[in-house]
This record gives C-alpha cells, structure tokens and sequence, in this order.
C-alpha cells in the first residue's frame, strides 16, 4: 500500500481553549498537553477524497515554543484505488525553538522526547477509543526549525458508531521529556569507554553466544547482584540476549534506555538484578503501552514482578475503557492462576 495525498485543505479545529490545548495529567504524576481536533463534515472529505489537515496548534513551556498539526491520510491499494479504512492519523512538529537558560550560550540545543496517542471518540458509550503510545525524539535548538517534521501515526479504523451527524472528534495526547545534550557529561564519557573497549576488565557472556566487554567496578557498583556473579576469570554468564544485554549496559552505565525495545523482558532483569531505577524506567514504558488487548498481560506483568504504578494504570484503563476491553487468552490464565487478582479487576468493570 502507498500513501494518498491527492488534495489537501484546512477542516476547521474545535478548540479547548483559546489555543485548543488542555493541559492534563498523564498517567498517575507526569503533566502533558491534549488537542482535540473534531472534523465537521467528514464524510464529505471521505466521498471527494480530501486530505485533512488540523490547525497549526501551540504548546509553550519554560523556554521551550513548539508548533503542531495534526493530519489525516488514506492509504491506496496497489490498483491506485484510495481505501477508506483504515485512515492515517499523523502528528507533525511544524517548528520548535528553545530558549537558552544562560543567556551567553548561542548554539544551544536540548533532546526533545516526545511521547504521543491518538484516539477516536465513541458518542454511544461517550469513552475515547485510544492507540498504543508512540515515542519520537527530535532535537531543539535555539534557532528555529525551517522544515516539517513528522512524529509519528498511527492506523485508525473509523466506522459508524465514531461518527456524530458527520463529523467525528479526534484527540492527540502529548508529553514532551526534555533534556539538555552535553558534549562531555559523565554518562556520554563512560559509554563511549565501553562502547570502545577501553579499560574493559571483564567479558559478559551472552545467551546467543556473543562476548560483550565491560568494567568490574562500574558493574559491581550499580548492582552488587551483577558484580557476585562475575567469576574469578572475570567471566559472567547471562541468560539474555545481545540486544538486551546492550539496554541493560546502557541503563547500567548511563541512567537511561534508548530507544527502549522489550521493556516486559528488560523488567524481568530488572527485577532479579535488584535495579529498582530501571524497573521504574520500564514500568513507566509499560504504561504508555496499555491498550485494550494487552491490558489483562500488563496487569499479570505488574502482580508478577510488584509494579504498583502499572497496576493502578492499568485498573484504571480498564475501568475507563470497560466498554472496549478485548477478551484475550490472559484473561483466562489471570481467571485461573491468579483469581484474587481477576476477581480486583472485575469490581472496577
């Protein structure tokens, strides 16, 4: 399939407030921005086929100016025939500049995360019908963006039961995490050491048979658990992958994970290698995850491995989104195995 932009107008944005976006909370504790976009006459851009494109919206906070759009997409089969579903939400970052907190500093720059989801509202059951949480990052500087930048999209299915007369109603939540990019911090220092080999003392045996060099003290100082199972040779053997060993790394040796690809496997370690900085890092992940068909997995995740914060999101999905939650084969392993914990999340349905 390819992608149709055959033409393309403004349909008009139904604001929240005089820029259009909400500030809200996300989550449990973290504040983020939602835009609420509702298409007046969608139908008659779906039978002239019409692209749709948002408003451009603002969000500005502490220095930081960034500029937005939201448009819809419909994708061609390979006959060159425009298909009606699904369509294509994208999120576009029109232009971003950031304010330098020392005023001497010109080519300032800052990592510009952003954590993005997209949903559809259901006028029958009056509940929005969410996609899975997408994370982008981008780089902001102190001189302004010249050219559009694409976030993220995501498929949307549109049937009638989204539509309101004609129109339908479409939200993008969004959550920027910034951070300011240093040329010579302590972290970028000791993953360049590792990554080059340098002063390495020790070889980490991998399950898929790769040896991965590392540091004995740095190791032993962020898990006492990994620095006890190195062997007098200065040997380790781990039962995960080379892709996961080179997260776990760069948790170890940086404080972060990115791009975070198996947070349900990296938490597993995380657990038994008593991280709690990573769990929470993973947990947060999970969070962002959640959707109706994988919320009963998420929910055995958290009471497996004791992630409160996981647990109380994903109870409170499931009590927001009852209406469409997916009866997968985890419901029935919870049903079985862990009945206490089935029988908690039947009350909040």
């Amino acid at each position: 399939m390819s992608m149709s932009s055959r033409d393309s107008r403004d349909f008009p944005a139904t604001p929240l407030a005089s820029n259009g976006v909400e500030v809200l909370a996300r989550n449990l504790c973290d504040t983020g921005f939602k835009y609420n976009w509702s298409i007046e006459d969608y139908l008659k851009g779906v039978d002239q086929e019409i692209d749709v494109d948002s408003s451009v919206f603002e969000i500005n906070v502490n220095g930081l100016q960034t500029k937005w759009s939201l448009a819809l997409r419909y994708w061609m089969d390979e006959n060159g025939l425009r298909l009606t579903n699904p369509v294509v939400i994208c999120l576009n970052l029109v232009s971003a500049v950031v304010t330098s907190p020392a005023t001497s500093l010109v080519d300032y720059r800052e990592q510009l995360q952003v954590r993005y989801q997209f949903g559809i509202w259901n006028p029958a059951v009056k509940q929005y019908e969410v996609c899975p949480v997408g994370i982008h990052t981008v780089e902001a500087t102190s001189e302004p963006t010249k050219t559009l930048t694409s976030i993220g999209a995501r498929d949307i299915i549109i049937l009638d039961r989204h539509l309101s007369g004609k129109s339908i109603e479409i939200f993008c939540k969004i959550m920027l995490v910034r951070e300011e990019l240093e040329q010579h911090s302590l972290a970028l220092d000791l993953w360049t050491k590792l990554r080059s080999g340098e002063n390495c003392d020790i070889t980490i045996h991998t399950a898929d048979g790769s040896l991965v060099p590392a540091h004995r003290t740095i190791l032993t100082c962020r898990s006492p658990v990994v620095g006890s199972l190195i062997d007098k040779e200065g040997h380790i053997k781990v039962d995960m992958s080379t892709p996961l060993l080179t997260s776990l790394l760069q948790y170890i040796y940086t404080d972060r994970v990115d791009p975070l690809d198996s947070p349900e496997k990296l938490l597993k370690f995380a657990v038994q290698l008593e991280m709690p900085g990573l769990k929470n890092i993973c947990e947060k992940a999970l969070i962002d995850s959640i959707t109706p068909r994988n919320v009963a997995a998420l929910l055995l995740i958290a009471d497996t491995f004791g992630c409160d914060m996981l647990k109380k999101s994903a109870l409170g999905f499931c009590e927001e989104n009852s209406s469409q939650i997916v009866k997968t084969v985890a419901w029935k392993v919870m049903e079985e195995v862990n009945p206490k914990l089935f029988e908690e999340v039947c009350q909040t349905l």
